[in-house]
């Protein structure tokens, strides 16, 4: 039996991601609609590498903004057989070909990819700590060398949330717990210096004794009953609190006073660590969006053997399946964030960050209200975007002791387990 799904977006052609058309199937009255068989578990109708984006090439070319607006189109995270952690997204995209950033016109592929990649900080979930830019900055100023091992830790200091993207997958909460607090099997596999470097930085992130306690469990500077991120998100929750209960109500949807709480917090919670992040991108390191960038496009290609090493076989017994198909949804994982981290880090380069940031925090968040709420509603990017700059006022006359005394308290962590980057072990 055939199905067929419209695909219907703007701009140049979707290159480089999972695509997966896995929840919405519409008749297609077109002849720009593309034929494909039913979905299943068992195969990926679209990949990142070459076959992939040559059939995306193929099979998208001609639609632009003047004909089409978004419709059904799903991006896959990661969408290895077995595991659909796919998101279906309404993007507004119809205005997308006018828009420029740092005065050159927008290109499609990075618009497209910043839905994605703000989710590593947007997103609304309580379970993560600092966000990527911070965990960069931290790991750039543990390393003790500037350079290509460096970048390895760099982009180590930010793995351990790859698993963050697998929305509503069943083992998503096992993965995470594995990655902040089980960190010292990927310490414990690395041989060479560069998966050494990159091992470092993974293991600066826990949540154990790593940046992400000072974030989530005990702040240095603030509270050391909660953390920073925690203590912050709480000074922030009732300021939007009056907004979100004004937004339900112009748009006639009903709650309780407890869901608007829960709302104001996850928000809130989000847009901490995406202010934060900002902040770092202009006042600690700005140039933090393009390290970025480079730590991921030289990320040793020894990583994803290495993250197997140390996590599949155990995942394979938790979810049921074999080693091979824990490894390959561990490697795609790996791969797909790692784009991500390039384009966020682009995102932090430009001069409108906060705009960016607002625009597709709004869309995620339309996303979380229907897949969390069953609310289908538009979210207006102003309503984020006050939101984000609320909570820099938050958190900008402190945030900066915050992560200092983080860098000295896991800098002194690292030593005492006895985790060094190999910069340090060539110095004995």
């Amino acid at each position: 039996m055939a199905y067929w799904v419209r695909f219907e977006y703007a701009g140049e052609k979707l290159l480089g991601f999972n695509i997966s058309v896995v929840k919405k199937w519409i008749p297609a009255p077109s002849t720009h609609s593309t034929k494909l068989p039913a979905p299943n578990n068992d195969r990926r109708l679209f990949g990142t590498g070459q076959a992939g984006q040559a059939l995306l090439r193929t099979d998208f070319a001609g639609m632009t903004s003047h004909t089409f607006k978004p419709c059904a189109i799903i991006v896959a995270f990661t969408n290895a057989r077995g595991y659909n952690n796919s998101k279906q997204y309404h993007p507004k995209w119809k205005n997308v070909h006018q828009s420029n950033i740092g005065g050159r016109k927008m290109n499609k592929r990075l618009l497209s990819s910043m839905i994605i990649s703000v989710t590593l900080c947007v997103v609304p979930n309580l379970a993560f700590g600092w966000g990527a830019a911070t965990h960069a900055f931290l790991a750039k100023e543990l390393g003790h060398e500037p350079g290509v091992m460096n970048l390895q830790e760099m982009y180590g200091a930010v793995v351990p949330d790859m698993f963050n993207l697998m929305f509503g997958y069943e083992h998503q909460d096992y993965l995470w717990t594995e990655t902040h607090y089980q960190f010292m099997k990927v310490v414990n596999e690395a041989k060479s210096d560069e998966s050494m470097a990159f091992a470092y930085g993974f293991a600066s992130h826990n949540e154990d004794w790593g940046a992400d306690l000072t974030a989530h469990i005990s702040s240095v500077t603030v509270n050391p009953e909660e953390g920073y991120v925690v203590t912050k998100m709480k000074i922030l929750a009732p300021q939007l609190r009056l907004g979100i209960m004004l937004f339900l109500n112009a748009n006639g949807i009903a709650y309780t006073p407890e869901l608007l709480d829960e709302l104001a917090l996850v928000i809130s919670d989000s847009a901490i660590e995406s202010a934060i992040d900002l902040l770092v991108s202009q006042d600690e390191d700005t140039q933090i969006g393009m390290r970025m960038q480079v730590a991921a496009k030289l990320r040793s290609p020894f990583v994803p053997m290495l993250l197997s090493r140390a996590y599949a076989k155990e995942f394979a017994g938790e979810a049921g399946t074999i080693v091979e198909e824990a490894i390959l949804m561990i490697v795609e994982t790996e791969e797909t964030f790692k784009e991500y981290m390039e384009l966020y880090g682009e995102i932090l380069t430009q001069e409108n960050a906060v705009d960016l940031m607002a625009e597709q925090g709004a869309q995620l968040a339309e996303l979380m209200l229907e897949e969390r709420y069953g609310i289908i509603v538009e979210v207006p990017s102003e309503l984020m975007k006050t939101g984000l700059l609320a909570a820099i006022d938050v958190v900008k006359n402190d945030y900066s002791e915050e992560l200092a005394a983080t860098l000295v308290f896991v800098e002194e962590q690292l030593e005492s387990h006895g985790v060094e980057s190999q910069f340090l072990a060539d110095l004995e």
